[in-house]
């Protein structure tokens, strides 16, 4: 994947590579939508949140990761 491919490109230049990962509830996720000057239909959010792929501690030299 894409994310997999520029992972990889940074570590062979020898970069330190952080993940920052944050989750909304999917409740707020739209209701911030809403309020964006230019809001994104709620059904290709949707369709991005079922091709999200959480990262993990193998991808990268440090995970931060902030779930509310």
């Amino acid at each position: 994947d894409m994310r997999q491919r520029m992972v990889s490109v940074f570590m062979e230049y020898g970069a330190k590579v952080r993940m920052v990962y944050i989750e909304v509830p999917y409740k707020t996720l739209h209701s911030q939508n809403a309020a964006r000057e230019h809001v994104v239909p709620g059904d290709i959010i949707d369709g991005l949140i079922q091709k999200l792929e959480i990262p993990d501690l193998s991808e990268a030299h440090k995970l931060i990761m902030h779930v509310s």
